[in-house]
């Protein structure tokens, strides 16, 4: 049996969660990039993440990925976790209609519309520079600004900075992209009608703001604090 994750798809997954106020614990939150820092390595076995992961109280998005996985695989007990794969998992119908379940207005500055087209991975085009960046997602006829947006460190590989692509999830810019992934999110992001129409609701979006009693940007750059240098 071979379970595998490129490093490429690990810091994204990872990366997202950083974003992402999940049942995560911090002493989780630690070890699983902990895991992922101290190794140089471009391959990871997917049964090592797992069993870290399975420490924390609640499923952590690191298992929700693997059953969305799994399920479309013929075989469960081998496979390879590539990049393009978790794009497609926070571009999902599921990703959204999991969002929409746990959605709850009580702990929400924002509109519904803006935290849930928030919560799923969309493709920006970036402007500015510096830790805090703003971005574009523009889809056909819809267009959405994201303000006070966290540029993760790292998140860009040599080879694509410069580009202006990158991929956005609750303020944070987790991942570099091709044009050809871009296009691969919108095409799935296309494919959800409520989402659409959500996002025809919210043309800007301030990620600072998407939570009452708390600004989120900074929230994300004290997570991020704990890990890498910002």
């Amino acid at each position: 049996m071979s379970r595998t994750i490129t490093r490429k798809a690990l810091q994204t997954l990872f990366y997202t969660t950083l974003t992402c106020p999940c049942p995560v614990t911090e002493e989780r939150e630690r070890a699983l990039m902990q895991f992922l820092l101290s190794s140089k390595e471009e391959i990871f076995d997917f049964q090592e993440v797992l069993a870290l992961a399975d420490k924390n109280p609640a499923p952590t998005p690191v298992h929700l990925f693997r059953n969305f996985y799994v399920d479309r695989q013929e075989d469960s007990q081998s496979f390879a976790v590539e990049q393009q794969d978790v794009l497609r998992y926070f571009a999902s119908h599921y990703h959204f209609e999991r969002s929409v379940s746990f959605y709850n207005p009580c702990t929400l500055y924002c509109h519904a519309s803006a935290y849930l087209v928030s919560h799923m991975l969309l493709p920006v085009t970036l402007e500015g520079a510096g830790r805090i960046v703003a971005g574009t997602w523009q889809c056909g006829e819809y267009s959405i600004r994201f303000e006070n947006n966290v540029l993760l460190p790292g998140a860009f590989r040599k080879e694509a900075e410069g580009s202006g692509l990158g991929a956005i999830h609750l303020g944070g810019i987790v991942t570099d992209l091709t044009p050809e992934e871009a296009d691969f999110l919108n095409r799935r992001l296309e494919d959800i009608p409520e989402f659409l129409l959500m996002a025809s609701e919210s043309p800007v979006i301030d990620s600072s703001k998407l939570y009452k009693g708390r600004n989120h940007t900074e929230q994300t750059l004290q997570r991020v604090g704990r890990h890498m240098e910002v």
